[in-house]
């Protein structure tokens, strides 16, 4: 979605940031954020492009974030903010397990 949060926690003790959306979606909060950042000089979040419907066929979400700079020997939140409705239930309970599995290591 187009929540501002990842820019409105930025600077240099801020955490990591990753979002997770549709391409289309990312691809304009792309544009929008990277506007935001050339004018504050906050750090963007990194964003992977995915429909989170195709973890119910076991594609991997969380594991796609590892490329973009997630270590995942550090703490880590996962927040599923307004999304979870959107999908069918096999696609949430991959996605689940999947983030149950990357805050048990």
């Amino acid at each position: 979605g187009y929540d501002t949060r990842a820019l409105r926690y930025s600077g240099d003790q801020a955490p990591a940031f990753y979002e997770v959306d549709l391409p289309v979606v990312t691809r304009a909060k792309g544009v929008l954020s990277s506007r935001y950042a050339a004018a504050t000089g906050v750090r963007q979040p990194a964003m992977l492009p995915l429909d989170l419907m195709t973890c119910a066929s076991g594609a991997p979400a969380l594991e796609a974030l590892a490329p973009l700079g997630l270590d995942r020997s550090r703490p880590t939140l996962v927040v599923f903010e307004a999304v979870l409705f959107y999908l069918s239930p096999p696609a949430k309970a991959a996605l689940l397990r999947e983030a149950a599995a990357l805050l048990a290591e």
